[in-house]
């Protein structure tokens, strides 16, 4: 999910193919052009939106989150990615 594209706007779906593009990702990024993902997954912290990850499967199950301004790398991402496929 990609909360804000490069010029700190709500992202939408073109922004987050284009985060999906430069990084080469291989899973679906989403853009969360209404901000629902921030204020449902509590990746907001007064009102101003915080680097967080989070990793949910098909079936909606939480596999991993990072939040709280952390940073991680698409080498993280993708090894917890991988390691939930079948």
């Amino acid at each position: 999910m990609v909360s804000q594209d490069a010029t700190g706007l709500n992202a939408d779906a073109e922004s987050a193919a284009r985060v999906t593009d430069e990084l080469g990702l291989t899973w679906t990024v989403l853009g969360d052009y209404e901000a629902a993902w921030i204020a449902a997954w509590g990746a907001d912290d007064d009102n101003v939106p915080q680097h967080s990850y989070t990793l949910v499967d098909a079936e909606g199950r939480l596999l991993w989150r990072l939040a709280d301004g952390a940073k991680t790398s698409v080498e993280e991402v993708e090894s917890v990615v991988n390691s939930a496929l079948p």
